[in-house]
């Protein structure tokens, strides 16, 4: 009965040891599979550069196309109101023209002062100077509106930068709980290798069956397939990290560290209401909607003057071959008016430019509604998840507390031969499997606290 328990013990750590020879590179230099598992683990073995959080983020910040793209659209808006207040000032040009012909070729330059006029013979040029008078508004909300706009693309900056620090920290963290369960699949594989041993010992003593024994070697091949799987979702985690990092180098080997936790920088916010009242107030994409609601209001009343008239003034200093001309000697050398422009029929441009604006305003409107409504969902989910987390890391620490205490009465008890070396070794892996899941917890842990943060507008800390 002996034989039959070491082949299906044998069969199932080869099928281990196949799994290992498809496992990625850096879990080639783990420990043996024959040895139980005290949990050093395969990047802490290798020699992967550490990567902590912090240089995470920093790498993202450099090549994160979301935040260049919104860098330059501030950007843009910066060079939209220097252009609108540029409206304001007196514009200033210089003109000139050589002609042959008749006069009307001159308006086909479309040149203004001098140049216009038709009474010289060939040559003529002027300074010219043109500006707004009476517009009823309409640089004066352009200008505005831009003012608005710009304000709004720095706040979605500030969304765009947060983001990316929440979906780097997100992947960070999942990479590090991947990590952290495969860990605890190493020691699954540990603990049933020695179920495997102790079942051939009592297989040789006629204690088990040989279908006992079977029952054993499948469990040790269970927990080989699944630590195989863990090691596959680990190195899936990290590669998805280093796509939200915009890392190119997707397959070299990196050690990830587990950040210090930060103890007292997450509040309790037991009243949802203030929490989502709280976000309301703080959330940078819904400020920016709302700017963006009043730059529609400025462009409403842009288009509502268009409807009006507007008066300006132009003048010019030049001179030009006045030869044989009407013109007065003393009216050559300049010329100055003031204009205006009343519309009068477009046909209805100016009425559908303002139902235009109108429909603009009801969308924004709409998509503000929108927006506050994901906001009040994700607060909501996160407050959800607070109490559970708190006290499942709470309780992970006292289990693993309580079993280093057990492990520490047990080894006592088998220094004097109380108990024997195998529930010893039950206790270490009881201890490495508790520890890690401890660990799992406070990653959670941290994983919400910002995750309540950025529900909250504020700055996150990682």
């Amino acid at each position: 009965m002996g034989r039959p328990l070491l082949l299906a013990c044998s069969l199932a750590v080869t099928v281990g040891m196949q799994a290992q020879s498809l496992a990625p590179p850096a879990s080639s230099s783990a420990a043996p599979r024959s040895e139980p598992a005290s949990l050093p683990t395969d990047d802490e073995k290798a020699s992967a550069p550490l990567l902590t959080l912090q240089d995470a983020l920093a790498l993202a910040h450099q090549h994160e196309p979301d935040l260049r793209l919104a860098s330059a659209r501030v950007d843009v808006a910066e060079a939209r109101v220097a252009e609108a207040r540029a409206a304001f000032y007196p514009q200033i040009s210089l003109t000139g023209i050589v002609k042959a012909g008749l006069p009307g070729s001159t308006n086909a330059l479309g040149l203004v002062g001098f140049p216009a006029t038709p009474f010289f013979r060939n040559i003529a040029g002027s300074l010219n100077i043109q500006q707004s008078i009476f517009d009823f508004g309409r640089l004066r909300h352009t200008l505005g509106a831009t003012k608005l706009l710009e304000r709004a693309a720095g706040l979605q900056q500030t969304t765009a930068d947060r983001t990316t620090t929440l979906l780097v920290a997100r992947a960070y963290f999942l990479a590090l709980a991947a990590r952290t369960q495969r860990q605890i699949a190493q020691v699954e594989v540990a603990r049933r290798q020695l179920e495997c041993r102790e079942a051939q010992a009592y297989e040789r003593s006629g204690l088990r069956s040989q279908y006992d024994a079977k029952v054993v070697a499948r469990k040790l091949a269970a927990a080989e397939f699944a630590l195989l799987q863990n090691r596959l979702a680990e190195d899936a985690s990290k590669v998805a990290l280093r796509i939200v990092m915009g890392v190119d180098d997707i397959a070299s080997p990196m050690t990830l560290v587990v950040p210090a936790p930060q103890i007292g920088t997450r509040q309790d916010h037991r009243d949802t209401r203030e929490a989502i009242s709280l976000a309301e107030k703080n959330r940078p994409e819904l400020q920016a909607e709302a700017l963006e609601a009043d730059a529609l209001e400025q462009q409403l009343a842009v288009a509502r003057a268009d409807r009006l008239p507007q008066v300006g003034a132009f003048g010019a200093a030049g001179g030009g071959r006045f030869n044989d001309a009407t013109v007065k000697p003393e009216q050559q050398h300049g010329v100055a008016a003031l204009g205006a422009s009343i519309p009068v029929y477009d046909g209805g441009m100016r009425k559908a430019r303002i139902r235009e604006a109108q429909a603009e305003l009801s969308a924004e409107a709409a998509r503000r509604d929108q927006l506050r409504e994901n906001i009040d969902r994700e607060v909501n989910d996160v407050l959800l998840q607070s109490s559970s987390a708190t006290a499942a890391l709470a309780s992970a620490r006292q289990e693993q507390r309580l079993a280093g205490e057990e492990l520490g009465g047990v080894s006592a008890q088998a220094k004097v031969g109380l108990v024997s070396a195998a529930w010893r070794e039950r206790a270490r892996l009881h201890l490495a499997e508790l520890s890690s899941s401890a660990m799992a917890a406070q990653l959670a842990d941290e994983m919400l606290r910002i995750n309540l943060a950025f529900a909250l507008g504020q700055e996150i800390h990682p």
